[in-house]
């Protein structure tokens, strides 16, 4: 499917739009279709979170849900292609709230304050830092990657920090 496209989550129940869900792409026209099951682990419940588009490839963040609350492990960065294979999986302790990529890095923001830079390619990890402003911690809820491969960092205390091209 040619970009631009619209990906959505759809559950395939609609009492329990929760379970089963699936990545859809919503045409121009407006029609529906599914593309590959959300979690990609039989076994596990996902919740979803942010997703940017990769070359020919989703990345999206997420939780699985267990009946405990979030589990070691529980949160995850995932590089699918478009007929849902895994390309790489990164998992962690802390949610994301927000990422974005340039093409080459993913670049990922957790509700732990964290932000991680991953290799688009194969998913390892370039760069790992806590965010701090002036010496005090912050969480970052919105982050772009802006020209010249800055990136914009919006925090929950209202802050729009700028990060040189990073890593």
């Amino acid at each position: 499917m040619p970009p631009p496209w619209e990906g959505l989550l759809v559950g395939t129940d609609p009492d329990k739009p929760h379970r089963n869900k699936w990545v859809t792409a919503l045409g121009a026209n407006g029609t529906l279709r599914r593309l590959f099951p959300h979690s990609w682990i039989p076994t596990e419940h996902h919740f979803g979170g942010p997703a940017v588009e990769v070359g020919q490839c989703l990345v999206y963040a997420g939780t699985v849900h267990h009946g405990h609350g979030l589990q070691s492990g529980g949160a995850y960065v995932v590089r699918r292609s478009l007929d849902g294979v895994v390309r790489w999986q990164h998992r962690t302790d802390h949610p994301a709230t927000a990422l974005d990529s340039d093409g080459d890095t993913v670049y990922v923001a957790y509700n732990s304050g964290a932000l991680t830079a991953l290799d688009a390619d194969d998913g390892s990890v370039r760069r790992h830092t806590d965010l701090e402003v002036n010496g005090a911690p912050t969480t970052a809820l919105s982050l772009a990657v802006a020209p010249q491969g800055h990136l914009l960092i919006g925090t929950v205390d209202g802050r729009i920090l700028e990060y040189e091209p990073w890593p």
